[in-house]
This record gives structure tokens, C-alpha cells and sequence, in this order.
């Protein structure tokens, strides 16, 4: 761990050692916050996995070149990328590595519900619909008004 003085000169130096044999050399993270050795590596993958994210936001989505005629819209645009990217993460996170998140978003939008004047009646998920909304800690309603 490093901890930062005056000037933002390092004050504290703290290295983790990492056991298991599958590793095969070393590497060094550097953060402005204490964290706990078992989260390093959860913490390396997850910025890995924004680093992915904002790749194929410019490659598979067609992102670049940006067409914006102003810094405003510039701005614009990265904020929403950062948006994605963070609810991409969180939902990965509350998946817990049962569901991937494309998985999830396929088997959730198979849910249906009945919607009439003035109530919406939710038809029964499926088993799978249920497991990923129970990672969410979500109930799903069996009718809701319509306001």
C-alpha cells in the first residue's frame, strides 16, 4: 500500500504477497486508498473490465470517430460512457458470476406482463428470471397499479 504525504510524495510503501502457484510474475498496484489483500485482484480485474468496456464502446458500437461540434457534447458523450461503464460493472457484481450480464438481460427480456386500464398484471417468471432478480433483491410483483 502507498500512502501519500505533503506534495504527493510517498510517505508509506506496503507490498502484498499474493500466494498461489498459478501466478507466474509480479505486478504493481498503486491506489490513494487502503485496501484489503483479498480485494486486490477483484479490484485489478474490475478496472480491467472498464478498460474492456470502454474498448467496446469504440470498436464493436461504432463510437468513434465522435461526431460533436462542441466540447459540451464531447463531454456529453464520455459522461454517458463512464455511466455505462459503472452500471455494466454493478450489474456484473450483482450477478455474481452465475449469469453474465448479456445472459441476464436475454432471460429478463422474455418477461411479460398483461398491462390494462388501470392494473398491470406480472405473468409468473421463469426459474431463471427468478434467480436473477433474487440477486438484485427484487420481488417481483404479482399485479401493480397503473397510475
Amino acid at each position: 500500500m502507498l500512502n501519500f504525504g505533503k506534495n504527493n510524495k510517498i510517505k508509506q510503501f506496503q507490498i502484498y504477497k499474493l500466494d498461489n502457484w498459478f501466478f507466474r510474475g509480479s505486478f504493481v498496484i498503486i491506489s490513494s486508498k487502503k485496501q484489503e489483500t483479498e480485494n486486490i485482484l477483484n479490484l485489478y480485474y474490475t478496472r480491467q473490465k472498464v478498460e474492456r468496456m470502454f474498448a467496446f464502446s469504440k470498436s464493436d458500437l461504432n463510437l468513434l470517430p465522435l461526431r460533436v461540434h462542441s466540447e459540451e457534447t464531447l463531454r456529453g458523450h464520455l459522461f454517458l460512457l463512464f455511466l455505462l461503464s459503472y452500471f455494466f460493472m454493478k450489474i456484473h457484481q450483482k450477478l455474481n458470476k452465475e449469469f453474465t450480464v448479456d445472459q441476464a438481460f436475454i432471460i429478463l427480456s422474455a418477461q411479460k406482463a398483461k398491462i390494462y386500464e388501470k392494473q398491470i398484471f406480472v405473468q409468473e417468471a421463469t426459474k431463471k428470471q427468478k434467480q436473477i432478480f433474487e440477486l438484485f433483491g427484487y420481488d417481483i410483483p404479482e399485479e401493480m397499479a397503473r397510475g
